[in-house]
C-alpha cells in the first residue's frame, strides 16, 4: 500500500485528507489499535468484524478524516463528522496508534 501525499516531512511523514478510496488503509489503522486504544476511541472494545463494518458504513459526505501517515501506513487521525440533519453539530475524534518512533 502506498499512501500518496504532496508534503513529506524529513521523517517521511505527511498529512492526507482521506476519502472513500482509503477505506482499506483506515480499516488497517483501526485494526492495529490494541484493546485499550480501541476502547478509548470507540467507547468500548470492538471486534475486528465490527471495525470492518464501521469503516464500511462511514458517510463520506458528512465526514472528513485528516490522517497522519508515513509512506506505507496511517499512524494517527482526526475525524470530523457533522450531523446532516442540521449541519450545526460537529463531532471531533482523534486516534493515534503509537507506531511511529518519537525522538
Amino acid at each position: 500500500m502506498q499512501i500518496q501525499s504532496s508534503r513529506l516531512g524529513t521523517d517521511g511523514s505527511s498529512f492526507k485528507l482521506l476519502g472513500r478510496q482509503d477505506r482499506a488503509a483506515l480499516e488497517a489503522f483501526f485494526l492495529s489499535l490494541d484493546f485499550d486504544q480501541r476502547r478509548n476511541y470507540f467507547g468500548g472494545s470492538l471486534s475486528n468484524l465490527a471495525i470492518a463494518e464501521f469503516c464500511r458504513t462511514i458517510d463520506w459526505t458528512c465526514t472528513r478524516i485528516i490522517a497522519s501517515c508515513t509512506l506505507d501506513r496511517l499512524d494517527g487521525m482526526a475525524v470530523l463528522a457533522y450531523s446532516p440533519s442540521n449541519s450545526e453539530t460537529v463531532e471531533l475524534s482523534m486516534a493515534y496508534s503509537g507506531c511511529r518512533a518519537c525522538p
